[in-house]
């Protein structure tokens, strides 16, 4: 367990240290390396990331104890990466794999995977790997994949999550004024590049606000939670993040700034 727990909180940054009573404090001016909107950001060249969706446990925070219930994972500019194998195997260059994620249907007692539980998988090198092992092995049997502990896709089950080249985007406006943006993924489960099934798969996300959170452990920042607050469909807080050695912000595209955003009235 990291001697940092990492809390979000609305639109404003918390950190709370659950080991030591040290009041010395992370700073959290350090210089923004990225700056881009949404859809500058989710493009179908989008390389070297993999994100989750963070589903609070209480009080609409992130800790430790958070699980992940989606992740997205985009290509990798190393050709030898399992992630990168397992795009070349679908025939694609480029593009995204989503998945939801549930607990592992084999075990009883299986739970999500948690938040902290990524975060040591990216401080030990290994999230790649296990990612590529727990969601987009075509080959590994849904023991296999139980045995990573990162439960499994709730849609594609041993087949793992789909395929698309990229997102597309709409905002919602309530009075007249931008209220969230949506990312919306949409693809197919492939084998070999072909359709297994021509049953669409379906992700969205509801972005209000960006956040860049620093991960702190022994008072020593390990790297960055990028990304937004948002909700669901259920309009249950939730959290799509990524994490980076660097702090990069990524805006909500500002109103009617991209012909290609679809924009909807809310009247609720």
């Amino acid at each position: 367990m990291l001697s940092t727990l990492v809390l979000f909180t609305g639109c404003e940054n918390k950190k709370t240290d659950s080991t030591s009573n040290s009041k010395s404090k992370v700073s959290e001016t350090k210089k923004i390396e990225r700056n881009e909107t949404i859809s500058q950001h989710f493009t179908d060249d989008l390389k070297d990331e993999i994100w989750f969706e963070v589903t609070p446990v209480s009080d609409n925070m992130i800790s430790d104890e958070a699980h992940i219930t989606a992740v997205i994972a985009t290509n990798q500019s190393q050709l030898d990466s399992k992630i990168s194998n397992a795009f070349t195997y679908q025939n694609m260059d480029k593009g995204y794999f989503f998945t939801d994620i549930k607990p592992s249907s084999l075990y009883l007692d299986s739970k999500y995977p948690t938040f902290n539980q990524i975060l040591q998988l990216y401080l030990d090198r290994t999230l790649q790997s296990n990612i590529y092992e727990a969601y987009m092995n075509v080959n590994a049997s849904l023991n296999d994949k139980a045995k990573v502990g990162l439960g499994e896709s709730r849609s594609g089950g041993f087949l793992g999550g789909a395929y698309t080249y990229k997102p597309n985007f709409s905002q919602t406006l309530k009075d007249g004024k931008l209220s969230y943006q949506t990312i919306n993924f949409s693809g197919n489960i492939k084998i070999d590049g072909e359709y297994f099934s021509e049953a669409t798969q379906y992700y969205s996300f509801n972005a209000y606000a960006d956040i860049q959170t620093p991960l702190e452990s022994n008072n020593k920042i390990i790297g960055y939670a990028n990304g937004f607050i948002g909700s669901n469909d259920d309009n249950k807080i939730i959290y799509l993040i990524n994490i980076s050695n660097t702090k990069n912000k990524i805006e909500l595209d500002p109103l009617y700034s991209n012909k290609d955003i679809k924009t909807f009235t809310s009247n609720s």
